[in-house]
């Protein structure tokens, strides 16, 4: 899950109905785990749904294809990125407050490989559809003509060609 939404969950818990998969998972299985630093409520917050607990735990996990016997803990994975580049990543265990377990919080970041780069060095097939910049689209006739008259800069044409084609497609 992302770090982002798991902070937007923590925030709204207290503001939500019915349970989210990680309050189930956290109620179920991390009932006995404590936080550094745990907040205390004179109300404690129930969801609606919260007495067919055991029964959505045991729905969601068939799904998995998993049984509630083997479970001891649940574990969450939380993880950032930069467009798409894993940027930092690590397992912890939730408390039903959804406070992170005392010595629960393991740092995975230092898995990534950041050794390849995203950025094609070199197109390996010039004329493949995907390199192709206008992907098969019609082009309008003056900017075929702009393109046949000047190969190179066929899609570079000035903003006088620009206008000129508008107006012939309108």
């Amino acid at each position: 899950m992302r770090e982002k939404r798991f902070t937007e969950l923590c925030k709204r818990q207290r503001q939500r109905k019915r349970m989210h998969y990680i309050d189930m998972m956290a109620r179920q299985f991390n009932q006995n785990l404590l936080a550094d630093q745990q907040q205390l409520c004179l109300i404690p917050h129930e969801f609606s749904d919260e007495e067919r607990l055991a029964e959505l735990v045991q729905t969601l996990l068939r799904d998995l294809g998993s049984n509630v016997d083997i479970v001891r803990h649940h574990v969450l994975v939380l993880f950032d990125t930069v467009g798409y580049r894993l940027t930092n990543i690590r397992a912890v265990m939730v408390t039903p407050s959804l406070d992170i377990a005392q010595g629960s919080e393991h740092d995975w970041s230092m898995y990534i490989n950041a050794d390849e780069s995203i950025v094609v060095e070199k197109v390996s097939d010039p004329a493949a559809p995907e390199n192709n910049p206008d992907a098969g689209f019609p082009l309008q006739p003056k900017l075929w003509l702009a393109r046949k008259a000047n190969p190179k800069d066929g899609l570079l044409e000035t903003s006088a060609q620009k206008k000129t084609a508008i107006r012939l497609a309108i």
